[in-house]
């Protein structure tokens, strides 16, 4: 019944469910991590996607995603770098 009342999107749920399809895909298929990346992206995009918020939760949303994104972005180099430079290799 809750879902008659939010504005809800299919199209949001449909990435969604393809973002969580691919990062299962990632797990059997050697893609080098492209699988992983675009499932992130659908469960990004879909999730902003799923309802429609009102132009100042839309830029709260837009803020923190970019602050994940550069976080991810960090991360993966500090990662890179890690398996470059091992320590006692």
């Amino acid at each position: 019944i809750a879902m008659q009342i939010l504005p809800f999107s299919w199209v949001g749920l449909l990435l969604i469910l393809a973002g969580v399809g691919l990062l299962v895909a990632e797990i059997f298929v050697t893609s080098f991590g492209t699988l992983f990346t675009a499932g992130i992206l659908c469960l990004l995009f879909g999730g902003t996607m799923l309802f429609v918020l009102p132009e100042s939760f839309q830029q709260l949303l837009t803020f923190l995603l970019k602050r994940c994104d550069a976080t991810l972005k960090l991360l993966a180099l500090a990662g890179a770098l890690l398996l470059l430079f091992k320590p006692g290799a």
